[in-house]
């Protein structure tokens, strides 16, 4: 029976995988910072995401760099313009609650949300694994969560658990904050990046 100490003993892998998380969060915490370079740390998150699930490596910082500063331009050009449009909807969702108006207001709301879901589910999934321009980006994305919905909506379910927690359990939350603040995002973006890659295998050719 191999050591618990054997670098491939199940106990040092996990170990090894919940250190990397740690410190994955750490950096997407700090180059998310400025707020407008969060789409660059999401390709970034996920592009080592996908080469530890692929290839079971455990380099964390140069590959992180490394996306991050190839894939600045793209991702903050889907950034910014997902930002705005959230604050839109914010916005909109506000007035319409707060004013008498017709209900009909919900329906451009809802598409326009339900485009911006569907962008966002894979866009820095797409950017982090594949070279590509931006507008087959985008539409890749958009077909991608259209082909799978189910995945997709799973994957939205497991972004919205840190919101769905801190809205329905806040106690609870704040007294987890140590914890969100080592592992809120990259734990439930490991998780989403999984089912990611098996999308993307499922779509791409293999060679023989």
């Amino acid at each position: 029976m191999k050591s618990i100490f054997h670098p491939d003993s199940p106990v040092i892998r996990f170990l090894t995988t919940l250190c990397n998380l740690i410190l994955l969060n750490l950096l997407w915490l700090l180059t998310s910072l400025p707020i407008l370079t969060i789409g660059a740390a999401n390709t970034a998150l996920n592009a080592v995401l996908f080469q530890y699930l692929d290839q079971g490596s455990d380099a964390v910082f140069k590959p992180y760099f490394k996306a991050f500063a190839s894939n600045f331009k793209q991702s903050t050009q889907v950034w910014i313009p997902m930002l705005l449009m959230g604050g839109i909807l914010v916005l909109d969702a506000l007035y319409i609650t707060g004013n008498e108006v017709s209900g009909l207001l919900w329906i451009p709301f809802g598409l326009v949300l339900l485009v911006l879901l569907a962008v966002g589910t894979f866009v820095f999934g797409l950017l982090a694994r594949f070279e590509n321009s931006l507008r087959d980006t985008l539409r890749n994305s958009v077909l991608l969560f259209l082909l799978n919905l189910l995945p997709a909506i799973s994957m939205l379910l497991v972004q919205a658990i840190p919101v769905l927690c801190f809205f329905i359990f806040p106690s609870i939350f704040l007294r987890g904050g140590i914890l969100w603040l080592l592992l809120g995002v990259s734990l439930f973006a490991y998780i989403n990046a999984a089912t990611m890659l098996r999308i993307f295998k499922k779509f791409t050719p293999t060679e023989p």
